[in-house]
C-alpha cells in the first residue's frame, strides 16, 4: 500500500532533533552555563542536518518553511483563546512597558534604515532597500514573522530572492543575542549591585538541566474539562483552535478575492495581509473566545491545555526555523547580516538598559530582562 510518509518523516527528524538537545541540555554544563533552550539547540542541528544530508536524499527545507508559518499563526490562536487572569494593581504605569517596547522598534528600525542606505551608497548598491527592517522583525518579532514577511519580498514584484531565509538568520542570532547577551547583563548588574546574587535555589547549585528530578514535586500542567470518554480534554481544546485558525483562513480568502477587483494593486495588498496572517489569527481567537464566553462554556476551554499547545507550537517551530535557515542566501548576504546582527545586538542592549532605568520606576533590572 501506498502512503504518503514525508510529512511524518520531517516530523520524526524535528522531534529527534529536539530530544537530541533536551540530552545535550541535561549532560553538558555549558548548556546549563547560559541556560540555552533545547529548540535552539534542536535548531542548530536541522541546520547542519538540512545544509549538509538532507540534500543528498532529497529533503528540502520547503516543510519546515511551511511548519514555521503555520505554527506561529497556531501559537497565536492558542494564546488568544485563554482566559485572562485577574488584574493584579501594578505601581508602574501602563504605557511605561508599551514606550519601552515601542521604542525599540522604533530604534532597531531606524538603525537598520541607516546601515541599509549606507550599504547602498557604497558597497552593495543593489541592497534591498528594506533590508534593514529585518534587525526589528528578527530581534522584536521573531522567526514567525521575519519569514512571512520575508517571502512576501520574495515574491515577483520586490524581487528579494531569498528573503525568508535573511528573515529567519536575523531571528537566530536575535535568540543568541538574548541568551549570551542577558547572561552577560545579569552578571553585570550583580557586579554593579543592581541586583542582588542568585539565592542557592536559582544558583550554580540549582537544577539548570531542564529536567525535574524523580523527586521533585511534579507541577500540574492542565485540568480536564472534558469526560475522557466522550472526548479527549486536549483533542477539544485543539479542535476549537483550528477552527478559529480555519476561520481566519477562510476570511483572507474571502478579503483576497474582494481585493482582486481592485486590480494589481489589491492583489498586492492582498498578499501583504497573508504575509502577516499571524494577526488575523489573532483577530479570529480573540472573537472565538468572545462567542464561547457568550454561550457560558468558557470553562472547557482549558489555560493549561492552551499554553500547553502554544509551548509545543513554539519548540516545534523555533528549531523548524533555524533548521530552514538556507546558507546559499545567508553567504550572498554575509556582509549586511554580520554588520546588521552585530550593531543591533549592541544597540538594543545598551538602549534597552537607558530606556528601561527612566521609563520604570521600580525592579528596573528585572522588567527590562522580561
Amino acid at each position: 500500500m501506498n502512503f504518503e510518509w514525508m510529512s511524518f518523516v520531517e516530523f520524526g527528524i524535528i522531534a529527534l532533533a529536539l530530544v537530541i538537545g533536551t540530552f545535550f541540555r541535561a549532560k553538558i554544563k555549558f548548556f546549563q552555563k547560559f541556560m540555552i533552550p533545547n529548540s535552539i539547540t534542536a535548531g542548530i542541528i536541522l541546520l547542519l542536518f538540512y545544509s549538509l544530508l538532507a540534500p543528498k536524499i532529497n529533503i528540502s527545507t520547503k516543510f519546515l518553511e511551511n511548519l514555521v508559518y503555520h505554527l506561529v499563526n497556531i501559537s497565536f490562536v492558542a494564546m488568544a483563546l485563554r482566559k485572562p487572569g485577574k488584574r493584579k494593581h501594578e505601581k508602574r504605569p501602563a504605557f511605561a512597558t508599551a514606550m519601552n517596547i515601542l521604542s525599540v522598534y522604533v530604534i532597531q528600525g531606524a538603525l537598520g534604515l541607516i546601515l541599509t542606505f549606507i550599504f547602498i551608497k557604497t558597497f552593495i548598491p543593489g541592497l534591498f532597500p528594506s533590508f534593514g527592517f529585518f534587525i526589528p522583525l528578527g530581534f522584536a518579532l521573531g522567526p514567525g514573522q521575519a519569514f512571512a514577511i520575508g517571502q512576501k519580498w520574495e515574491a515577483p514584484a520586490y524581487g528579494f530572492e531569498g528573503s525568508g531565509s535573511v528573515g529567519l538568520t536575523f531571528a537566530a542570532v536575535g535568540f543568541f543575542w538574548a541568551i549570551f547577551g542577558g547572561v552577560f547583563l545579569i552578571n553585570l548588574a550583580i557586579r554593579k549591585g543592581w541586583i542582588k546574587p542568585p539565592s542557592s535555589s536559582t544558583g550554580d547549585g540549582a537544577n539548570r538541566s531542564g529536567l525535574l528530578r524523580h523527586d521533585d514535586k511534579f507541577p500540574i500542567g492542565a485540568h480536564l474539562t472534558t469526560q475522557s470518554e466522550a472526548i479527549e480534554t486536549f483533542a477539544f481544546n485543539i479542535s476549537i483552535i483550528f477552527i478559529v485558525y480555519l476561520a481566519a483562513f477562510l476570511f483572507l480568502k474571502l478579503l483576497t478575492f474582494l481585493l482582486s477587483f481592485a486590480g494589481p494593486m489589491g492583489m498586492s495588498l492582498a498578499e501583504s495581509f497573508w504575509g502577516i496572517s499571524f494577526i488575523f489569527a489573532t483577530l479570529f481567537g480573540l472573537i472565538g473566545r468572545k462567542v464561547i464566553d457568550l454561550f457560558r462554556v468558557g470553562h472547557i476551554l482549558e489555560n493549561g491545555t492552551l499554553t500547553r499547545t502554544t509551548g509545543l507550537s513554539v519548540d516545534f517551530m523555533v528549531a523548524a526555523s533555524i533548521g530552514a535557515i538556507s546558507v546559499k542566501f545567508v553567504l550572498a548576504y554575509w556582509i549586511p547580516i554580520l554588520v546588521m546582527c552585530a550593531t543591533g545586538g549592541i544597540v538594543t542592549l545598551v538602549f534597552m538598559v537607558w530606556m528601561s532605568s527612566r521609563v520604570y520606576t521600580d525592579h528596573k533590572f528585572e522588567r527590562m530582562i522580561l
